[in-house]
């Protein structure tokens, strides 16, 4: 598509240009992030990783990490042993479990972190910045239903 040509077509078909904006938006957000994010080497889920164990109260096994981002065990190992490889977490013997490691962050994990978060913030704000303060309140409110309407409808999909 060319970048000149809109987004929302002429015709009367308004849930389709939703859905077609809101794909390209979060396109165009993940191309510009990524390519922000460039000089740290690092793809965007080994962010969400360094992320989510930031987030966690005590080290996590590589178990709890899949869960906690809804991904395989298969791709949360290939994350876990990049990270590990370059030194952004580090593994530690469980002391319950002799089978299990807990993953920490390294200093290096949070740094790149941080300096990832103020990105990632910049480039919201800047994205963003179109917006007046009650248009983003709305644009929240309106995407707060669409993602309800999606859970309901995730729940709903092994009754189908």
């Amino acid at each position: 598509m060319d970048r000149k040509e809109p987004i929302v077509s002429r015709s009367d078909d308004v849930e389709r240009d939703i859905v077609r904006m809101l794909m390209c938006t979060d396109r165009l957000h993940k191309t510009l992030i990524e390519a922000r994010m460039e000089k740290f080497g690092l793809h965007r889920s080994q962010f969400a990783l360094l992320r989510h164990l930031s987030e966690c109260k005590s080290p996590p096994t590589q178990k709890d990490l899949a869960d906690r981002m809804a991904i395989s065990p298969a791709a949360a190992s290939g994350i876990v042993s990049s990270l590990l490889a370059n030194g952004c977490i580090s593994r530690e013997k469980d002391g319950t479990d002799a089978r299990a490691y807990k993953l920490c962050l390294s200093e290096k994990g949070r740094d790149i972190l941080k300096q990832s978060r103020a990105i990632f913030a910049q480039t919201d704000r800047q994205m963003l910045s179109a917006l007046s303060s009650d248009e983003k309140k709305d644009l929240c409110l309106c995407l707060e239903k669409l993602l309800q309407s999606l859970r309901a409808m995730q729940e709903n999909a092994g009754e189908e």
